[in-house]
């Protein structure tokens, strides 16, 4: 299947809405919210939310597309509180897509528009409910570091990752 990686436009609300539901609703212990508290979240806050990752130097969107149809996911903001740091969120691909090469696709383009912001230093959470994503980033070049915390679903706990760019 042709997948191509693009940042998220301001026109991209129901798209974005569908495609963060779905993520939701598959992998209900990867996230830090829940299908419950964001699908009655109403058309402004999408609209609102899709405007600010498509323009803003903080914090971007970007989508795996396939076709007309959105596949995956991963989200990059700035860390304010530390110079250089930015923070990955939200990475989600599709079950039917994984393994394909998507993942490593997304995380490799909000690494580059991370860098051409100037961000040095990459930093993600990933539960140990996900084996098969924690692999992935450490392939990707993120390490462990040390630092855990319990995750938002009872009985996880996050590991904090790193990468330097």
């Amino acid at each position: 299947m042709n997948v191509t990686i693009r940042r998220i436009r301001a026109e991209d609300a129901a798209l974005a809405r569908a495609l963060r539901l779905r993520a939701l609703a598959s992998d209900r212990l990867s996230f830090g919210s829940t299908y419950e508290a964001e699908v009655g979240r109403d058309d402004a806050f999408w609209d609102e939310s899709t405007k600010r990752h498509a323009e803003s130097e903080d914090q971007a969107i970007f989508l795996a597309m396939s076709g007309d149809a959105a596949v995956g996911v991963v989200r990059g903001a700035r860390d304010e509180t530390r110079p250089g740091f930015f923070l990955i969120h939200s990475m989600w691909v599709a079950p039917e897509l994984r393994r394909q090469g998507v993942a490593a696709a997304l995380l490799d383009t909000v690494e580059k528009w991370i860098a051409s912001g100037g961000g040095t230093v990459c930093e993600l959470a990933v539960t140990n409910a996900a084996p098969a994503a924690h692999r992935l980033y450490e392939r990707a070049g993120y390490l462990a570091d040390g630092h855990t915390e319990p995750g938002r679903h009872s009985g996880l706990i996050e590991h904090r990752m790193r990468k330097t760019l």
